[in-house]
């Protein structure tokens, strides 16, 4: 079903999850670029998470990480103040 992507914003600290193929029960992180709120054919909306693949394209990451398992807060880093 296609979705079309109706707003964008940022998602600073986000990254999508998926399970590491070489830690048995550890998870492989993906920033994401952003958050999109999302519409499909039948009207139905859904905030989804933006990945960039190695080939330079921009994906919903539910498509395309594989075994993609959720989103995880990694926390913002800041400077600290001199």
């Amino acid at each position: 079903m296609a979705r079309t992507i109706l707003s964008i914003t940022a998602a600073p600290g986000w990254a999508a999850k998926a399970p590491d193929p070489d830690e048995i029960g550890e998870d492989s992180l993906f920033t994401l670029l952003a958050w999109a709120l999302t519409e499909d054919d039948e009207g139905t909306r859904q905030v989804v998470g933006l990945v960039q693949r190695g080939s330079g394209d921009i994906a919903f990451a539910d498509e395309a990480i594989e075994g993609f398992s959720g989103y995880s807060f990694q926390g913002l880093r800041v400077r600290p103040q001199a």
